[in-house]
């Protein structure tokens, strides 16, 4: 699923979002891959409703909870994810493949 912010002709913000039924939950569980606003539109509040919208309709669908995953350097993110009551409780590793 992809929700978009579009005014004045302009994409200011989207949120994309999957679904997973992972075996070790045994529930349906949403994932927020992308969630992009424009710098210049941080401050409008784009990013909370988008999650806003997505919450809604994770819970209208039962899910039992949202992940995401975020950059350990994107402290500006980790802050806003937060304070919309998310919490820090699992690490990801990455592996870069080479050729």
């Amino acid at each position: 699923m992809i929700y978009l912010v579009y005014r004045d002709e302009k994409i200011e913000g989207f949120l994309s979002f999957k679904i997973h039924h992972y075996l070790h939950h045994d529930h349906d569980t949403g994932e927020i891959v992308e969630l992009v606003i424009l710098p210049e539109k941080r401050s409008f509040k784009i990013g909370k409703q988008l999650i806003e919208k997505i919450e809604e309709i994770a819970k209208d669908k039962q899910f039992e909870q949202i992940e995401l995953s975020t950059s350990t350097y994107r402290k500006d993110a980790h802050r806003f994810y937060e304070r919309q009551g998310y919490e820090k409780l699992h690490y990801n590793y990455t592996k870069e493949l080479d050729d």
